[in-house]
Order: C-alpha cells, then structure tokens, then sequence
C-alpha cells in the first residue's frame, strides 16, 4: 500500500489554508489549519467536488489564531448548510479560553462570530483537551490522531494567550462587540504599507539585516504543532514569533543529542516576514523544505531578507511557493540557484496558489509535487 504525508498549500491570498494527508495515499486522512479569507471557501470546495462523503469528513481543523488571513475563511466553512467539508474536532482558542488558567488584520469579530457556531449543538471545540485551551501546558505529550499522526503542540503558553486579552477587549469595543457576545460581524482595519525590495538581490546584505522582532499579540497567540507521521516531520508555524520557536525548538534540539531540530518541511511562520524568523531560529532548524503560504498583498511577504537568512543558513533548500509574485519570482534565477545551492517550486499550469510537498518521497527525490 502507498503511503502519504503531504502538505499541501490552498490558495488563501496573503493567508493560510493548509490541508495535511497522512496514510493511505488513495484513501488518506486529513486535517485543516486555518481557511485564508472569505475567498478561500470556494477553494475548499473546489479541493473537494466529488469527493465521497468519507472523504469530506477531516480528522481536525486548527485555527490557529485571529487574523483575519488565517480565520475568515473558517466562517463560510462551518455556518453554510451543506458545507465541503465537516470536522471531528476543532482546536480554536476563543476569548474565554484567553483567561483560561484553571494590524495586522487582527479580527476580533470573526473570533466572535467563530465562537457563537463552534457553541452550537453537535460541535466539537477543542474536545482533545476537555473544552479547555490549546497550550503547551495542557499537551505534555504528543496529540495522536487516526492513521498514526501525531501533533505535538509548541505553542502557545500561558502568557502569550492572556497578552492577547486587553487586545481583543480594545478591537471588540471598536467593532462595538462584548468579547463573548453578539454584535456585528465585519470589522476593516487599514493595512499598512509593507515591506518591498527593489534592485538586483544581495543575499549577503539582506541576511545580515538587523533583526527585529514581531511584537503582535494575535500572531504570539498562534497555536504551533510540529507534525509527525512514520518518522517524518514538518513544522507548522502559524504566524508565531521567532523567540517562540526558539524556547519550544530547543528543548527538541537537546533531546536528539543535536544543535538542530531534524525535520522535513518547515512552513515559514508568518508568510516568510523577517520579523518572525531569527537567525537564532534558524540555527536550530534543519531541513530541506521550505514552504511559504501568501499570495504577498498588503505586507509583499515573503520578504527578501527572510529568504537570504534561509539561504545563507546553508543546506540546500527548496523554497516552495504556493502564488506567483513579484516577491517569490524574484528567487526564479539560475544564476542565483547555482551561487547559493538552491531549488523552487511554483503552482503548475494555471494553479496559482495550490502548491504541495509530498513527506514520504525517497529523501534523495523529495520534491514538491503538483496537488491532487
């Protein structure tokens, strides 16, 4: 029988929708993180149109934090009718589990409105841990799904979740919302200019760029599993701080006996910005694929400067991208590919913006496969 470990990047704009296939390659299981903007939903279903019903009934979805690129999406996906997929649980840390001890285009109103469906009868919201929060306290031990995947949960902690508190408050008495309750459920929040490069690629100069760090309170909260499947891995980000995954990797890193943690995907935390990915970060990783989730609007993520740390950290990676940009076709140079030791994928044919990785292709033939 073949098996499958894939991770495979939908279109969802500047956002996240990733949809994870473990075992059986013609009858996988599969798991949801996150569902990009309002738009994404129509992938989905797409993704999905002729499916069995079987097929369309996912292990788990994560929605990994509040932005409006990673949980808009989510909406559609769970209050339509007849939707394209149903979910056996559903791991989201809404406001009361921000006090649970015992812009970007931060979205306090669709956490709300995410709130209200995941209450309704039937549901499943966060039933691996009791009802309770997704935190790194609550999961000592590796999350085991159906089909032999585990989910090993790196973030968030305690602090990260009640920074998010006073934020959410403040965005909700904008949208004239009571954290909790009813109220409207659109909120526009002005994005502003973000990063652009322009000129010929230094890879030197950029990667010895000064770092500074993310200091979002919705992106700290971002809930990060490193998934493993017959001995592979692939680290899932969200849109998490560096210093995050610095204090979760290590530990990992000391257990294996290495400086790196071995792995083989990384998705780039927050759509490749430089402010989410340290060369101390870096330090600890090893591996051979890297994967970048936006199609670059509001932010031109990934940024440049990300992208030559990943270079200039060495191991000949693949950097694979799920949208054709300016921002990712700019690493489409075989001069560049043959000085710094690199490969890149991109959508095939008219795909813009689906683009996946296969874990369990022969390591000397991992590439980037087209989506099926």
């Amino acid at each position: 029988m073949s098996r499958t470990f894939a991770v495979e990047m939908l279109p969802a704009r500047e956002g996240d929708c990733l949809l994870v296939s473990w075992g059986d390659a013609d009858q996988p299981r599969r798991l949801l993180i996150d569902a990009g903007r309002a738009g994404t939903n129509r992938a989905v279903r797409d993704r999905f149109a002729g499916a069995a019903p079987d097929e369309r009934r996912l292990e788990l979805l994560i929605v990994t934090h509040v932005d409006r690129d990673h949980v808009e999406g989510v909406l559609p996906l769970l209050a339509e009718p007849d939707p394209p997929v149903t979910f056996r649980d559903v791991w989201f840390n809404g406001y009361h589990h921000l006090h649970d001890g015992s812009i970007e285009t931060f979205g306090p109103a669709q956490g709300e409105r995410l709130t209200r469906l995941l209450e309704r009868p039937g549901s499943s919201w966060n039933g691996a841990f009791g009802g309770g929060s997704v935190e790194v306290a609550h999961a000592p031990e590796p999350v085991a799904l159906a089909g032999g995947l585990t989910l090993r949960v790196l973030a968030p902690v305690r602090d990260e979740l009640e920074r998010l508190i006073p934020v959410w408050e403040r965005e909700c008495r904008r949208a004239r919302l009571a954290p909790g309750g009813q109220g409207p459920t659109e909120v526009d929040i002005d994005v502003p200019p973000g990063y652009e490069s322009f000129g010929p690629i230094d890879v030197p100069g950029l990667a010895a760029a000064p770092y500074v760090p993310d200091t979002s309170e919705a992106n700290g909260s971002s809930i990060v599993v490193l998934a493993e499947y017959e001995g592979r891995r692939v680290l899932l980000t969200a849109d998490a701080h560096a210093e995050t995954l610095v204090r979760a990797l290590a530990p990992l890193a000391a257990q294996g006996g290495s400086r790196r943690v071995v792995l083989d995907a990384v998705k780039v935390a927050h759509h490749g910005s430089r402010h989410n990915l340290s060369p101390e970060l870096l330090a600890l990783l090893a591996s051979p694929c890297f994967l970048f989730s936006t199609n670059g609007a509001h932010h031109q993520h990934p940024h440049d400067v990300a992208i030559a740390r990943i270079l200039s950290d060495g191991g000949q990676p693949q950097l694979v991208f799920n949208y054709r940009t300016s921002q990712t076709l700019v690493w489409d140079d075989d001069t560049l590919r043959a000085l710094w030791h690199y490969t890149t994928s991109y959508p095939s044919g008219r795909q813009d913006g689906t683009n996946a990785v296969d874990l369990c292709a022969d390591p000397d033939d991992r590439r980037p496969v087209a989506a099926r």
